[in-house]
């Protein structure tokens, strides 16, 4: 069963669910409410299926792939460069996402805070030094929702990571860990 129908009929009868309690306690359990109630889930699930299918298709043009999402990525990269060259880089990657501001800058250890979109609430992204070798320096990426909430985000968070990736590999060369 494609993704598309599971999330419209899981979103869908939650809602269902939900509608028919709620109105089954304001007004007392009738059996006419029934198909009202599995009516405004439907559509609500296929609102919603349509809304996350919209931005697979959206994160699926610009390469990631979405067959399986993480809500909160995380990358490990070998830069080729000396420490202060890295951490010159790493600054400017992070600053490449659109409306990033700096929260925590810390030596070695750099987190941003994503603004509220209608897209999310925002993300919080990290990226830290975690070891240091010769012409080289292992960084640690992660990138989560700032809500704890959050079920789902709609791939923002890999967009994210896969963002301050590339824009490290345009800075320097760069491989991921094994």
């Amino acid at each position: 069963m494609s993704r598309f129908i599971k999330l419209t009929l899981l979103i869908g009868l939650s809602v269902a669910l939900v509608t028919a309690l709620y109105e089954g306690w304001q007004h007392g359990v009738r059996i006419e409410i029934v198909p009202i109630c599995l009516g405004v889930g439907l559509c609500t699930g296929l609102a919603l299926a349509c809304y996350t299918n919209w931005h697979l298709r959206r994160l699926q043009r610009l390469g990631i792939d979405t067959r399986q999402l993480p809500l909160r990525p995380r990358r490990r990269l070998i830069l080729d460069g000396e420490p202060a060259v890295v951490q010159a880089a790493c600054r400017a990657a992070l600053s490449s996402l659109t409306g990033a501001r700096v929260v925590e800058e810390e030596g070695v250890r750099f987190s941003v805070r994503t603004p509220f979109t209608i897209r999310s609430f925002g993300e919080s992204v990290r990226l830290g030094l975690v070891s240091q070798q010769a012409g080289a320096c292992e960084v640690e990426l992660s990138s989560r929702p700032v809500l704890v909430t959050t079920l789902l985000d709609y791939g923002k968070n890999l967009e994210n990571v896969e963002m301050v990736t590339r824009a490290l590999a345009a800075q320097l060369p760069c491989r991921p860990v094994a």
